[in-house]
C-alpha cells in the first residue's frame, strides 16, 4: 500500500478517536436541560416554573442532577463538560417552593436523549398535566388573603407557611397521582408519633390548607402537618 494512503488512513483514525473522546459541548447539554424544563412547565405551567421552581444550580443544596453513560455509573451534571459520549439518560431534580430560602418538595425524573420520561411514577412530584398545566389557582398572597378572610391570624414569630406534596388516591394509579398543598396559619405546638425504628414528627397548626391548583380549602382549624422523621437519634 502506498505510503500516502497509510498516512491518510492513520490521520482519519486519529481524528475519529480524538473526536470521540472530546466533550460533546455545552449546546447539547443546554438542549437537554431545556427538554427537562419543558417537562416541568407542561405539568405546572410557565408562571409556577418561573416563580416557584429551582434547579440544582440555583439552590446549591439537596438536589442532584446526574448523567448516566451506564446504568450504575452516574456523573454529576456539574461535570458535563468532561463527558465525551451521549448519555443513556439524565436524571433531574427540581425544588418547588414558596421562595428560594424556604425549601420545599422535590420533583425528580429521568429523561432519555429523545425526551422520554423514564420514571413517570406517583411520587416524582410531577402532577397530571390536566391538573397543573394552568398553574396555581391563586398567587401565594391571594391564598394568604383568603386565610385572613376566614379569620386566621399569625405573627412573625409563630407563622407556619409551607408548600407540600400530597398523594391523591383517587387519581389514575398508572400515572402521576399527587398534588401540591399550601398551608398557612399559626404554629401552636409540636408532637410525634412513635414507630418501631423511627418517630414521625409533626407541627400543630391553627390555620388553613389549600389545593394550590383548584383553590379548594382542604382543611381548616387545628390540625397536624408532618415536619420530619427521627431515627436512631438523628433527625431527617
Amino acid at each position: 500500500m502506498p505510503l500516502f494512503r497509510i498516512t491518510i488512513l492513520t490521520y482519519i483514525l486519529l481524528q475519529t478517536l480524538t473526536s470521540s473522546s472530546q466533550a460533546i459541548g455545552e449546546r447539547y447539554w443546554k438542549r437537554y436541560r431545556g427538554m427537562a424544563d419543558s417537562v416541568v412547565i407542561s405539568r405546572l405551567g410557565l408562571d409556577v416554573f418561573k416563580r416557584h421552581v429551582y434547579t440544582e444550580e440555583q439552590v446549591h443544596h439537596d438536589l442532584s442532577d446526574l448523567i448516566y453513560l451506564e446504568r450504575d455509573s452516574p456523573i454529576a451534571w456539574a461535570d458535563r463538560s468532561e463527558v465525551g459520549t451521549r448519555p443513556l439518560y439524565c436524571f433531574f431534580e427540581y425544588e418547588i417552593c414558596l421562595d428560594r430560602k424556604d425549601g420545599g418538595p422535590t420533583i425528580r425524573f429521568a429523561l432519555s436523549p429523545s425526551g422520554l420520561i423514564l420514571n413517570d411514577e406517583p411520587n416524582n412530584g410531577l402532577v397530571l398535566a390536566e391538573r397543573g398545566q394552568n398553574g396555581f389557582a391563586m398567587s401565594i398572597k391571594e391564598f394568604e388573603r383568603t386565610a385572613l378572610e376566614n379569620g386566621y391570624r399569625w405573627g412573625r414569630s409563630d407563622q407556619h407557611r409551607t408548600l407540600t406534596w400530597a398523594e391523591c388516591d383517587n387519581l389514575n394509579s398508572l400515572s402521576t397521582g399527587g398534588t401540591y398543598e399550601f398551608t398557612i396559619g399559626r404554629h401552636i405546638g409540636e408532637g410525634f408519633q412513635a414507630g418501631v425504628e423511627c418517630s414521625y414528627l409533626f407541627d400543630i397548626i391553627e390555620g388553613i390548607r389549600f389545593d394550590v391548583f383548584t383553590g379548594e380549602i382542604l382543611q381548616q382549624g387545628i390540625f397536624q402537618v408532618p415536619s420530619g422523621i427521627a431515627c436512631h437519634g438523628s433527625q431527617l
